[in-house]
């Protein structure tokens, strides 16, 4: 799960979208 979200995150092109994948893997 973890590694998905830094998946993301690295995917992530805006700052929101990278906020947004850091919340998600907060609450997930």
């Amino acid at each position: 799960m973890f590694k998905e979200a830094v998946a993301f995150k690295a995917a992530a092109i805006t700052p929101f979208e990278k906020e947004l994948a850091e919340l998600e893997a907060g609450t997930l």
